[in-house]
């Protein structure tokens, strides 16, 4: 698979972002701990767009790492869709959120959790996505 571009944006500020574009399925991933005591996560994508109100599409798959299981090879979650429409003015933060990750084959505190996070092509938007930020929230119920 391919990965989206790493670009350098900003005038008054240089910030980096991910550029996903129209032409390919490119997709960037992230790994961190399933954190005990987890009952659900929640996801926000930030990003922007040089063209003014894109209906844009990205995708996220999720898989576990059990100790024991295979690193190489992971069967993905089926992809979730978040869809929306970047605001009126170019190159303003956008941001799309998933209520409840599929966390299928997780087990809060002894799994690593790998997201994949794609550009659906499917979308409108024929214009390169800019993706600056993931926020992953956890709802957790504490041990007792």
């Amino acid at each position: 698979t391919n990965s989206p571009t790493p670009n350098c944006y900003g005038t008054s500020y240089p910030f980096g972002a991910l550029d996903y574009p129209d032409s390919g399925n490119t997709f960037s991933y992230v790994r961190f701990m399933y954190p005990a005591g987890v009952t659900s996560l929640d996801a926000n994508l930030y990003y922007f767009v040089n063209g003014t109100t894109q209906a844009t599409k990205f995708t996220i798959a999720t898989f576990c790492v059990a100790p024991g299981a295979d690193v190489l090879n992971p069967t993905f979650n089926a992809a979730q869709t978040l869809s929306s429409t970047s605001a009126g003015t170019a190159n303003t933060l956008t941001t799309v959120s998933q209520v409840g990750l599929t966390v299928t084959g997780c087990t809060a505190g002894t799994s690593e959790m790998l997201i994949k996070i794609g550009r659906d092509t499917t979308d409108t938007s024929t214009l390169t996505l800019s993706r600056r930020g993931l926020r992953i929230t956890a709802h957790i119920t504490p041990a007792s």
